[in-house]
């Protein structure tokens, strides 16, 4: 079975932007390439606020990417069932969201920026 579209097999296997919840990692493993395809598709929504990023490695258990930051400089991260992590030690994120703010203060700023105009949109309507 090809690694494409896979993650569209298991829906809510993920929450949004967070790990998976417990109950569906009891009832299920995922496949080899699960966790690439969701950090690829976090990491292009969260575009708006880094330079860019490589998927560089995945398995069944994880994966990691490569991701150059507005400040000009790359970390790797790490997707497990248990969250985003930074090159495989400090804590543990339950959001890519929150690791890149406590990271990246050009990414914070941005994803304020964001916000703001988005709930000005809402506001105009």
């Amino acid at each position: 079975m090809s690694c494409q579209g896979l993650s569209d097999l298991f829906p809510g296997f993920f929450r949004r932007n967070k790990g998976p919840s417990p109950a569906s990692l009891t009832s299920m493993s995922p496949p080899t390439c699960f966790y690439r395809d969701e950090l690829r598709k976090i990491l292009s929504e969260q575009s708006f606020g880094i330079s860019s990023f490589n998927i560089t490695g995945h398995s069944a258990e994880d994966a990691t990417a490569s991701i150059r930051l507005l400040e000009d400089r790359s970390v790797t991260v790490v997707l497990t069932a248990r969250g985003y992590q930074v090159a495989s030690s400090g804590p543990m994120y339950e959001s890519l969201e929150s690791l890149l703010r406590s990271i990246s203060p050009m990414y914070a700023q941005k994803y304020q920026d964001v916000l703001v105009s988005k709930l000005g949109q809402l506001a105009d309507d």
